[in-house]
């Protein structure tokens, strides 16, 4: 029986005879890029972290509440939504009796001291309200807050002196409680004027009173206000 045989042939480098084999060597390659991204990412982590601490710790500390806070003074607000100071009523019937304070009489309200007429434009001179005109002239002011009529009426004048106003044409307007009541027409006919229009009350106008001096306009030249009582 014959024996079966196995040959294997090995080809190799005839120049690398003779030397010894070389070590593996391992190459390291670092991916700069990425790295920085991430330490970017991690750097933002952590300042967002601190602000958030710092914007936490400048809020209103929980030992102050709603009732403990300082508020801002009270206004009234206009239909325009312009803020304006609260208003205080100036008229005499409009005072309120205080816990015990002795009523208010109609004599003694008829005796506080009426508020001068307001002039709001330099082209008038002066403005009154009277009781008479004599020459041209006022002579019997109206000085107390409120006018008492008892039985008969009485008649009142506003009078005004203008000047630069010379063919003009003006207006006194009357207002009872804030509603126009009598509207009269003054022609200006010279250059400096004394003009004024005259109202009979009577015991049934009482209430609240004002008279204006106006330009065909509209616009306001002076005013004033009192009050009717019995």
């Amino acid at each position: 029986m014959s024996e079966n045989k196995v040959v294997i042939k090995i080809n190799y480098d005839k120049s690398r005879s003779g030397q010894a084999p070389q070590t593996p060597k391992m190459v390291t390659v670092w991916h700069t890029g990425r790295i920085a991204a991430v330490a970017g990412l991690i750097a933002a982590a952590i300042m967002l972290s601190a602000w958030l601490l710092i914007d936490n710790s400048e809020q209103t500390p929980a030992n102050l509440t709603p009732e403990t806070l300082p508020m801002a003074p009270e206004t009234s607000m206009r239909s325009d939504n312009a803020i304006v100071a609260p208003q205080v009523e100036t008229s005499p019937l409009a005072a309120r009796k205080s816990p015990g304070e002795t009523p208010v009489s109609p004599s003694s309200i008829s005796e506080q001291k009426r508020q001068p007429a307001i002039i709001y434009s330099r082209k008038v001179i002066r403005a009154s309200l009277t009781y008479a005109i004599k020459d041209t002239e006022p002579t019997e002011q109206v000085k107390s807050a409120s006018v008492q009529i008892r039985k008969e009426p009485i008649e009142l004048y506003y009078f005004n002196e203008v000047k630069n106003l010379k063919g003009k044409t003006l207006f006194h307007q009357w207002f009872k409680d804030g509603q126009p009541v009598l509207k009269k027409t003054i022609e200006v006919k010279d250059n400096k004027a004394k003009v004024w229009t005259a109202k009979n009350l009577s015991s049934r106008d009482k209430g609240q009173w004002r008279v204006q001096l106006l330009g065909k306009k509209g616009e306001l030249y002076s005013e004033t206000g009192f009050d009717v009582i019995q």
